[in-house]
């Protein structure tokens, strides 16, 4: 730290110690000693809430949590399987892709705390996300069909008598 103080205030001073230099930048260029290099911190994860939480879900529950009953699920479960588009790792199933993006579009949680809660790290939860969020996107058409301008005067027109009668 002395050294860096130092070489600060002569580099401020405009007339840098080449030594000093010199010294720092040998010391820089050496590898670290095992004592000064840092293990990674294995970060504790919520275990097996994919595993065993989600399969006691019952009823309501898996709706309440995922705003989708269990069969609705399985049926977007399909749908996704024969899109063709899911990635080829298999290390983590389709269910459970699905499962962790629609607890993040459900709930208000970050991808750090979703990923905790389904065993992925922050930066695998968003590349889950990401793919699976390209995937509902691609099938947007399938499901979604806006009127054309035909049909877009007759639904105005509904409207515009439904609110009508209901102002009465």
């Amino acid at each position: 730290m002395y050294e860096e103080t130092v070489l600060i205030n002569e580099l401020m001073d405009g007339y840098p110690d080449i030594n000093i230099v010199g010294a720092m930048a040998i010391e820089l260029g050496e590898p670290l000693v095992a004592d000064e290099v840092e293990e990674r911190i294995v970060v504790p994860r919520n275990s097996n809430y994919y595993e065993e939480t989600i399969p006691q879900y019952m009823g309501d529950l898996l709706v309440d949590h995922f705003r989708m009953s269990r069969g609705a699920f399985e049926q977007l479960t399909k749908i996704m399987q024969n899109t063709g588009l899911l990635p080829r790792d298999i290390t983590i199933p389709v269910e459970k892709r699905l499962l962790f993006t629609i607890w993040v579009l459900a709930k208000p949680e970050s991808f750090l705390a979703a990923g905790d809660r389904f065993g992925f790290a922050k930066s695998k939860a968003n590349g889950v996300f990401k793919e699976m969020v390209n995937i509902f996107v691609s099938l947007l058409p399938q499901f979604i069909t806006w009127p054309h301008n035909h049909a877009e005067a007759e639904w105005v027109s509904i409207l515009l008598r439904y609110l009508s009668i209901n102002n009465q």
